[in-house]
C-alpha cells in the first residue's frame, strides 16, 4: 500500500495519528528495552537505514529519535 493509495479513503489528519500512534508505541518500546542509550540505539538504527538506502525505514527511525529527544 502506497502513501497515496492510503489516503486516497483517508485523511490526512486520520493518517496522521496512526503514524503518531506507531511512533510513540516504538519510543516507549525503545526505552523499555534500552532505558537510558534509547537514543542511541535508535540512532543506530537510523544509521543502518541510511547506509542501506532505505529511505523509508530512515524517516521512521529519524522520527522516533525526535519523540525520544523531544520534551513534551
Amino acid at each position: 500500500m502506497t502513501y497515496s493509495s492510503y489516503t486516497a479513503g483517508h485523511s490526512r489528519r486520520a493518517y496522521n495519528q496512526v503514524n503518531d500512534a506507531r511512533l510513540n508505541s516504538a519510543a516507549d518500546f525503545v526505552r523499555g528495552l534500552f532505558g537510558e542509550q534509547a537514543a542511541t540505539a535508535v540512532a543506530f538504527c537510523a544509521l543502518d537505514a541510511r547506509l542501506d538506502g532505505d529511505a523509508e525505514e530512515f524517516r521512521f527511525w529519524t522520527a522516533v529519535f525526535k519523540k525520544l529527544t523531544t520534551f513534551n
